[in-house]
């Protein structure tokens, strides 16, 4: 199945004619008193440094500590206090980057110290009708999003028993579009305009602010994600690998599957994905999904002092020499012209 709906209705449908796929797994042993003696060579072997270029300061090791606690029984209890405290509204708030109403778990999802089927099962528990697809909305939508994962890379032991994304169509690992005719695509790649981008500097502030998230915490809200993405793919027409390969390089949750499904769909190019023509204005975005301004303040700090009337697209109420004074920019592209220009390119 190359399209969510129909494979999230089966693999819901899956679960439920067969309970057990949820059920908790039995610990494993632990291993026999001989094991050390039996592989000496191996547990004698020293750890080895971090190379250079993955080594962090003390002070980033502290930051990137308090903020993702590594291992399983942190998982454990960031899940429970996500489905205590927050799940009941995650479908309202969840596209709202400055509330922080998300799970957070991603990065335990990533490294495997949580399953799917631990969410899953924690979810259901917190809907009073105990469905996966009925219920609460805040349960059901974030359901849906633990199902999306699965849909890009399916955990084995979960249904459906079709292959997953990666499985079936093994072009999209191999730097290829899942639709070939995206590989057609002649991409500008102006490496000014994608250092920008990489640095939070394109003078769009939800873009600058989603990349600088991105770049000190390393960690990036879905609906920035999707901003950015598109921002980068759409509006200045840079080859969408080189986004996927950023993200991959800064998140803590980078995981192949889903980074590549994501970019795909913002793109167009993969399956179920955002059609080609849909281009997100990133200006709207701001003021539908961060009308405070509060998430730009956080990330981007020469528009603190902005009122909100200004914030989300101060090119339009300061001049150039007044953005300069600010420390700010100019966006490089007009939406307009972005879009008809990107249209021209699909042709």
């Amino acid at each position: 199945m190359s399209v969510f709906s129909p494979w999230s209705r089966k693999w819901i449908s899956k679960i439920y004619e067969d309970q057990s796929y949820l059920s908790v797994s039995s610990k494993p042993c632990k291993n026999p008193p001989t094991t050390r003696q039996e592989f000496q060579d191996l547990f004698s072997e020293p750890i080895p440094n971090a190379p250079s270029s993955h080594s962090l300061s003390e002070t980033d090791q502290e930051k990137f500590s308090a903020l993702w606690p590594a291992g399983e029984h942190a998982a454990q209890e960031r899940l429970e206090e996500f489905c205590r405290e927050k799940i009941q509204d995650y479908a309202l708030f969840r596209s709202e980057p400055n509330l922080n109403a998300g799970s957070g778990l991603s990065v335990h999802l990533s490294q495997g110290t949580l399953s799917a089927r631990s969410c899953i099962r924690h979810a259901r528990a917190s809907n009073v009708s105990g469905q996966l697809d009925g219920g609460k909305p805040g349960v059901v939508a974030w359901i849906n999003e633990i199902g999306w994962r699965d849909f890009y890379r399916r955990i084995p032991s979960l249904p459906p028993a079709d292959p997953d994304v990666l499985a079936a169509w093994p072009r999209v690992c191999k730097n290829k579009s899942f639709k070939a005719d995206y590989d057609r695509i002649e991409w500008e790649d102006n490496d000014k305009h994608f250092n920008a981008w990489c640095d939070g500097r394109t003078g769009v502030p939800i873009v600058d602010a989603g990349m600088r998230q991105l770049n000190s915490t390393g960690w990036m809200h879905n609906r920035a994600r999707m901003i950015t993405a598109s921002y980068l793919s759409k509006h200045l027409l840079i080859y969408w690998r080189r986004g996927e390969r950023y993200f991959m390089e800064h998140l803590m949750d980078g995981d192949f599957a889903s980074n590549n499904g994501g970019w795909q769909w913002t793109v167009g190019s993969g399956n179920d994905p955002c059609p080609w023509f849909r281009i997100f204005n990133p200006w709207l975005q701001s003021s539908k999904f961060d009308p405070s301004g509060d998430y730009i303040r956080r990330y981007v700090e020469e528009l603190r002092s902005l009122p909100t009337s200004a914030i989300h697209a101060p090119h339009e109420k300061f001049t150039k020499d007044q953005l300069e004074r600010l420390g700010y920019c100019e966006p490089a592209l007009e939406h307009t012209f972005a879009r008809h220009h990107t249209s021209l390119i699909s042709r």
